[in-house]
């Protein structure tokens, strides 16, 4: 039993040997790579290399619970699994190093390596998946593991891939990101950092000048609307930026000068809590161009710091034109999660152009001047400048109306399907979907202001249903009030001013009052001036004081808000007018 112990411990000193000798050649095939980037910097390499250290924060003194070397390289992320059991860790030797938590943090699996440096990785929010971004000069690549075995899944157009909700986002490639890159970019490189917030609506990045930026996510479009700050050296940038556990903050650090910055999350201004609003950021739809991103960020003296540019937050926009050199980001982000779908051209399609107008639904125009129609179940935003189109096709069934905010930020759709739909004007995302009901909604509008909206459902009481943003972006828009309307059709809702409406159809328009969640009627008189017939369409022209509706005998009938009757009539065409001549009244 001696000897053959003694022969077991032989083999195993050998295997432990080999072991080393792999691994002392992993570390000088990356060291070089990563020495590079840090002398580049001028930091000083910690002792402690390729090593995740775990510790306690249970008792008044924190104390290592473990240290592992598994890496043959600097360790350059960790994150534990959403529920508590693993914890990951990415390095510069290309791998990812999962430990057991539950074992007293036990190596329990590693990924091949990729072949270049390991910069971020995150977990699907059901810790079954690993996403990395892996990055080494011009090349690129972003991988998933399967958490369990450390396997590659290949193809981010495979099921599990494509349906994975992910927990957390730092990683500075994949198609929710790319807004952030300026239009004429010539290098990925130039992103040191990126993380989501946890309410998954902003990002913030830092750059390699030293810039931070905070963004909308996701930020699909180069050269997308950005807020920046400045408050780290431009040597090396900022090395890592994150919101902190309830979004309340932001902490960024820089790679060279020493330095923690801590940022406040202000989320409303002067009592108002308009949410995004207040920061700013416009669509990035109208800078995005098919090819390519931003330039890279330049930054100013070396020793620039926090006091050299405090108002440095302004919005920008970057619409430098770009050249032959610009990122090919369908390579970069190919197989980014997000992706997959529009790449994957054999399991579905994207709708690019639309052929056709639907009259009876209307024009509206955005905050760009740029019309938006409907045609079947698309809404089509018309560019006029590129003669292209952006398509929001999240309907699902044809649209009845649509409509746009005052501002021109925001676009509604009703549809046959039993909902209305918010998306942004600019690019045709979508923002919230309404409902109140599984009948047709037949028409909408929305109020003066754009924070409010209505529709009329195609029920037997042509249900007459208010929504509202309090924060004015649409992201939380719900029910506000409803109320059942008369029992004939009804073609037409406006609001008449900020706590009334009107609507309209077969022989009759009816006034609203809206006070709290509560709305109450009063039926509208054509008098001896208007003689009664249908009406098809409507829009305030003097909110509080007039409504003009339109009549199916081609007459513009003026309203009096406050008595509810009509004080003017005049023949405006020979023959019904349509719902869409509503759009155009706005005076």
């Amino acid at each position: 039993g001696g000897g053959g112990g003694g022969g077991g411990d032989e083999d195993e000193d050998d295997n432990d040997k080999d072991k080393d000798k792999d691994k002392d050649e992993d570390k000088m095939e990356y060291e070089n790579v990563w020495e590079g980037i840090v002398a580049k910097g001028k930091i000083a390499p910690r002792k402690k290399q390729g090593t995740v250290l775990v510790v306690s924060l249970l008792k008044d003194e924190m104390r290592t619970v473990c240290t592992a070397s598994d890496a043959a390289g600097y360790v350059t992320d960790v994150k534990f699994s959403p529920d508590g059991n693993s914890l990951a860790a990415s390095a510069t030797d290309g791998r990812v190093y999962v430990y057991d938590c539950l074992k007293q943090f036990v190596l329990a699996g590693k990924s091949e390596s990729v072949g270049m440096p390991t910069l971020s990785l995150n977990w699907s929010s059901d810790s079954k998946l690993i996403m990395t971004n892996s990055a080494l000069g011009e090349k690129t690549l972003v991988a998933f593991y399967d958490a369990q075995s450390m396997e590659r899944v290949e193809g981010a157009a495979s099921e599990e891939v494509s349906k994975a909700d992910w927990e957390t986002w730092t990683a500075t490639l994949g198609m929710p990101v790319k807004g952030v890159y300026p239009r004429d970019g010539t290098r990925v490189e130039c992103m040191n950092s990126v993380c989501r917030s946890k309410d998954e609506t902003l990002i913030v990045v830092g750059d390699d000048s030293g810039e931070m930026k905070l963004a909308r996510y996701p930020s699909v479009n180069v050269g997308a609307a950005t807020k920046s700050y400045r408050a780290h050296s431009c040597k090396r940038g900022v090395s890592r930026a994150v919101f902190t556990k309830n979004d309340d903050h932001v902490v960024s650090i820089g790679a060279t000068d020493r330095s923690v910055c801590v940022w406040k999350r202000v989320r409303g201004l002067d009592g108002d809590s308009r949410g995004e609003k207040e920061y700013g950021l416009s669509d990035d739809s109208d800078y995005a161009v098919q090819a390519g991103v931003g330039a890279e960020s330049t930054g100013g003296d070396e020793d620039s710091s926090a006091s050299a540019n405090a108002n440095a937050n302004e919005e920008k926009k970057d619409d430098t034109p770009g050249d032959a050199n610009i990122i090919n980001w369908s390579s970069v982000v190919a197989n980014s999660a997000d992706s997959a779908t529009s790449l994957d051209s054999s399991k579905s399609f994207e709708l690019t152009t639309v052929y056709g107008f639907n009259p009876k639904a209307g024009v509206a125009y955005n905050v760009a001047g740029e019309a938006l129609y409907a045609c079947g179940g698309a809404a089509v935003i018309y560019k006029t400048a590129t003669k292209t189109q952006s398509i929001f096709n999240g309907n699902g069934s044809p649209i009845t109306n649509l409509a746009a905010s005052p501002d021109g930020r925001f676009a509604l759709t009703s549809n046959a399907g039993g909902s209305a739909m918010v998306f942004d004007a600019l690019c045709g995302i979508e923002i919230c979907k309404l409902s109140n009901g599984s009948a047709a909604v037949a028409t909408c509008c929305f109020n003066l202001t754009g924070t409010m909206c209505a529709t009329i459902s195609d029920d037997k009481d042509h249900t007459l249903s208010v929504y509202g943003t309090p924060s004015g972006d649409w992201r939380d828009g719900a029910l506000h009030a409803s109320s059942a309307n008369v029992p004939a059709a009804v073609a037409f809702v406006a609001f008449a001013g900020d706590d009334s409406l009107v609507t309209g159809g077969f022989n009759h328009c009816s006034f609203w009052t809206l006070v709290g969640n509560n709305l109450t009627s009063k039926d509208g008189s054509f008098g001896e001036v208007g003689g009664m017939q249908p009406q098809t369409c409507g829009v305030c022209t003097k909110p509080g004081q007039t409504v003009v509706t339109g009549s199916v005998g081609g007459s513009l009938f003026e309203w009096d808000v406050a008595t509810a009757t009509v004080v003017g009539k005049v023949t405006a065409q020979p023959g019904a007018l349509p719902p869409s001549a509503a759009a155009t009244g706005d005076s």
